[in-house]
């Protein structure tokens, strides 16, 4: 970090903590908002942010090439016993809290896409998870929504939600996911695709 700039109001109780009308700032981005939390049998937290613009190269040009996380090893996930192939189901601590999230972010630049109007709307309660609003006004000229519910997390998971994406132009869409389409990309129409998801 180049600069750090901090402003706020905190209210206490001993069963609520809440950070309000918050002012933070670091190098070109500024995040405001509120936040809080519950201290009960069963924590709850909430969070209120919006956030101007995040330039995640600026950062990984610091600590490595732009290249270098693309060639990365997936890291090797070990339980006590040594078994490599083992992995936590960290969705089981979902069960454990409740919380209330909503994040605006207009712009995030990453690998040198420019990716704007990313919203987060979502609530956590007893164990029920609902996407109110997961959504991206654009990334490669496409807009991104998804909205869902899911639970059960300490057994079989289960839910439902439906995935929205539009765009004027998809092979850009395609190259950025690692796609390319050729030649038969000029031939390409708008693209429109809706599809719910059942996962009971």
């Amino acid at each position: 970090l180049r600069t750090l700039a901090f402003g706020g109001q905190l209210r206490a109780r001993p069963d609520l903590l809440q950070g309000y009308g918050f002012d933070l700032r670091f190098d070109t981005t500024r995040i405001s908002g509120a936040a809080a939390y519950a201290f009960r049998e069963r924590p709850a937290f909430s969070v209120d942010i919006a956030v101007d613009r995040i330039d995640l190269d600026s950062y990984r040009r610091r600590i490595m090439p732009v290249d270098a996380l693309r060639n990365t090893p997936e890291p090797i996930v070990e339980d006590g016993a040594g078994n490599s192939d083992a992995v936590a189901p960290l969705w089981l601590a979902l069960n454990q809290f409740d919380t209330d999230i909503k994040v605006r972010l207009a712009e995030l630049v990453y690998e040198e896409e420019r990716v704007q109007g990313i919203a987060l709307d979502l609530g956590l309660l007893n164990g029920v998870l609902t996407v109110r609003e997961a959504a991206i006004a654009d990334v490669a000229g496409a807009v991104l929504s998804l909205t869902g519910i899911a639970g059960s997390f300490d057994t079989r998971i289960g839910g439902g939600g439906n995935i929205k994406v539009t765009a004027e132009d998809p092979s850009a869409l395609a190259l950025l996911v690692g796609v390319d389409l050729g030649p038969s990309a000029d031939r390409l129409g708008p693209l429109a695709f809706n599809a719910s998801v059942d996962g009971d």
